[in-house]
């Protein structure tokens, strides 16, 4: 049952089942991939590179040999319709059975594929979780630290300020000292040249005496000139 340049009824038949047990075999393979993806995520909540590179291998392949099964189970349906022989019940039946076939790998592969890409999204939402968790804890951790940096940096400043404090009490009493030491060196000296000179007592005494008679003598005149200009202002 063919025509001229066209390929036979047997041909197609052949070449529609191998690539239906091709499916068969791919589809069952990815469900599998999808079972174990879906395992690996409950379990860690991770899904690794090599995982999500082998299902898109698997969904290219499949992608491609359904699209070959669908124009060949069209081709089959063609010579079916174009056979110059009236088809039997039995081939129009294989017909139908091959398109069905089709449609079945068709529903079967997307609903697979939806469920994966629903997992991988999941995956992907929860590793940005992570590393948004990962991040705040990580500028948590840097915040902490300066700010114990900061605090320790301030203690260091009041030390070094106390220091300072301290520095100058300690220069101020040491010139405290000298300057004690200094007025102690000079009083001693000065007894020692009143005791060792003779007569300079007696004139240092003669010098006093002679300052107060003349403070004396200045306020009896300054009295007095006071008391004269009273008379004179109230005659």
């Amino acid at each position: 049952m063919s025509s001229n340049g066209e390929v036979s009824w047997d041909t197609l038949r052949r070449q529609i089942r191998t690539l239906e047990h091709t499916l068969e075999s791919d589809i069952t393979g990815y469900a599998k991939l999808c079972t174990s993806v879906s395992t690996a995520y409950s379990s860690n909540g991770k899904l690794s590179e090599r995982t999500i590179s082998e299902s898109r291998d698997v969904e290219e392949r499949i992608e491609d040999n359904l699209k070959q099964l669908s124009l060949q189970v069209d081709q089959i349906f063609r010579l079916l319709q174009t056979s110059s022989v009236a088809p039997t019940g039995s081939m129009t039946h294989a017909c139908n059975r091959h398109r069905e076939v089709l449609h079945e790998y068709e529903r079967d592969f997307k609903r697979t594929r939806t469920s994966l890409r629903e997992c991988e999204q999941r995956a992907s939402l929860l590793s940005s979780v992570r590393s948004e968790i990962s991040s705040f804890k990580s500028s948590q951790l840097a915040s902490e630290e300066d700010r114990h940096l900061n605090d320790r940096n301030s203690i260091n400043s009041s030390h070094r300020l106390a220091d300072d404090v301290l520095g100058q009490a300690y220069e101020t009493r040491y010139q405290f000292s000298n300057q004690r030491r200094t007025l102690f060196n000079s009083n001693s000296r000065m007894s020692n040249v009143i005791a060792t000179v003779p007569g300079v007592n007696s004139l240092i005494s003669m010098i006093n005496s002679r300052r107060r008679r003349d403070t004396l003598i200045l306020a009896s005149i300054a009295g007095g000139c006071t008391f004269m200009l009273l008379l004179l202002t109230f005659r």
